[in-house]
């Protein structure tokens, strides 16, 4: 989808040929146009506005991040790739209550509850409840942990070097082990009843 953009709205429009201001022009409307394709509601609109806007600040400070990195010596560094990993990530999970919620005022409600109520992370039991409330037991739990962590793993792994070159040089049975745990994974996790909630069935 991305690539599909890319190519036949953003570099048709004129991408980043016709200077800065003509630049974000094009990203907002490639972005706008992106949540518009996912439905036709505002929620959508806000969501692909959002990464408009996170895309036009990234263009717009990249070279004052770079600056700021470097008199900071922090720059190429594994703190350095942690901070925009986690504000990245951050700014998308933030987008995505639009993307999720059914009306603006869901999703306006949702952010209200963000800002409030944050004592009870630092009680456990609540935590553990709040945990449960999102209807996954212990077990998915468990799984979803395990996931996590090798996607950082593998983050980690490629920040320095290809995934497939690291494992080529494992031996044999570390290799099929991982293969086994990735595939149980799959397995256990899985979707296998009422597939069509995937979003993109409804394209």
């Amino acid at each position: 989808l991305s690539g599909w953009f890319l190519d036949y709205l953003y570099i048709p429009l004129g991408g980043n040929r016709n200077g800065k201001a003509r630049q974000y022009l094009n990203l907002m409307i490639t972005f706008l146009v992106s949540g518009l394709w996912h439905g036709a509601n505002w929620t959508f609109v806000m969501w692909g506005a959002l990464h408009g806007v996170y895309q036009i600040v990234g263009v717009a400070t990249r070279e004052l991040r770079e600056q700021m990195k470097k008199a900071l010596h922090i720059d190429q560094t594994v703190l350095s790739h942690a901070v925009s990993t986690m504000v990245t990530f951050g700014l998308v999970a933030l987008s995505f209550v639009f993307f999720r919620a059914d009306t603006m005022g869901n999703a306006i409600t949702a952010y209200q509850r963000l800002l409030c109520d944050w004592h009870a992370l630092f009680d456990l039991q609540t935590a553990y409840e709040i945990l449960l409330s999102l209807g996954l037991n212990l077990g998915e739990m468990g799984m979803l942990g395990i996931s996590i962590g090798i996607l950082v793993l593998s983050e980690l792994i490629s920040s320095k070097r290809s995934v497939y070159a690291f494992w080529e040089t494992h031996a044999y049975l570390p290799r099929l082990l991982f293969y086994v745990l990735i595939t149980s994974l799959i397995l256990l996790g899985g979707v296998y009843y009422d597939a069509t909630a995937f979003i993109y069935f409804q394209f």
